[in-house]
């Protein structure tokens, strides 16, 4: 598939009613981070060569893995030993410095830290563009349609303004994250949610995968050279109308896994994605890509209740597994949340992890 029909695909997706803003809503970012957390000069973007898919990864993880949000406030309450990972939030920092809330959750997770969490794998949700473009250009959350600049008609250009600018405020971050975690214990970073943000065709100067891929690199290489252990996963849209054009334009083996928001209780990432988006199930990710999934529930506590990782029976977690599903982050958490966790966990597949 060529550029101009990817562009012209993508489209035609963005336009269906009720879709055209789906990408994270700022607000809700900032309010789930808010319970833990009380412009560079211009370089010309390189053309990135489209790899071919590589053969099926294993998985990072050996079991099936469970995680919620850091909860900073009272760590010792809502955490025990069935969680397998804990995330956060990044970028969103005004001074573009890693805040004490990620070394009190690093802390808490390394050999020694809070009993209840040790073990658990950190993950970051590194949304550093959208923060920074609002924190530096007062981009607002995307809203293609909006005559006021926001990151889905602003951002791609703010992007190539600032490329030097993103290089240095990642390398710092993890350079200060390396002091705090070290280099051999694994830190996941699921890297820009909403990438494909920059490419849509309300972009005033929209990214072409090429470029996109050559920001990704990027940004991935300034991680990996401060966290030669960090894991990085790409963001899977339903938005992207064909994953192994969208992913194979990256170099994936720079990558460990992608991530989507999505259910257990269906094949695609949602049930309603059927007729809308029927690309986007976890099978077609996983076959284009090669890559074990992270899935995560959402972040609006009205639909989350809808998710069913929780109430499913085993037999539809080990689909998802079968789809190359390896771990689900829930939010919010319930109350029952780890009774079933440890339920389930007998009954689900082994994964493939290659030790």
């Amino acid at each position: 598939m060529n550029a101009m029909r990817y562009a012209t695909l993508l489209s035609a997706i963005v336009t269906i009613p009720g879709v055209a803003a789906c990408s994270f809503n700022d607000t809700l970012l900032l309010e789930a981070t808010s319970g833990s957390a009380a412009g560079g000069s211009t370089s010309q973007l390189g053309s990135a060569g489209a790899p071919q898919v590589p053969a099926v990864r294993p998985s990072p993880f050996c079991s099936f893995i469970w995680g919620r949000r850091w909860q900073d406030a009272n760590p010792l309450t809502p955490y025990a030993n069935n969680l397998g990972m804990t995330t956060l939030w990044v970028g969103y920092e005004p001074d573009d410095s890693v805040n004490d809330v990620v070394r009190r959750m690093l802390v808490g997770l390394s050999p020694g830290g809070v009993a209840e969490l040790g073990g658990a794998v950190p993950v970051f949700y590194a949304y550093f563009i959208p923060f920074k473009a609002r924190n530096k250009a007062d981009l607002g959350p995307c809203d293609p349609s909006s005559t006021t600049a926001n990151i889905c008609t602003k951002g791609a250009q703010w992007v190539r303004n600032n490329r030097d600018y993103l290089r240095s405020v990642y390398d710092n971050y993890a350079k200060t994250v390396a002091t705090m975690w070290g280099t051999a214990r694994p830190i996941v970073w699921f890297l820009e949610p909403g990438f494909n943000d920059y490419m849509r065709p309300s972009q005033v100067n929209p990214l072409t995968l090429p470029e996109l891929s050559a920001v990704a690199s990027d940004l991935i290489a300034a991680i990996k050279a401060r966290l030669p252990n960090a894991l990085i996963s790409h963001f899977a849209s339903p938005l992207v109308p064909d994953f192994g054009e969208y992913f194979g334009a990256f170099d994936l083996s720079q990558v460990d896994l992608v991530n989507v928001t999505g259910v257990a209780n269906s094949e695609y990432f949602k049930e309603e994605f059927r007729l809308t988006f029927p690309q986007a199930t976890y099978r077609n990710l996983h076959d284009a890509t090669g890559l074990p999934i992270v899935v995560d529930t959402g972040f609006d506590a009205s639909l989350v209740a809808n998710h069913g990782w929780l109430t499913a029976e085993p037999a539809v977690i080990n689909q998802r597994i079968a789809e190359g599903v390896v771990g689900v982050q829930i939010e919010p958490p319930t109350d029952t949340m780890q009774s079933r966790i440890a339920a389930l966990n007998p009954l689900l597949s082994a994964l493939n992890c290659a030790k």
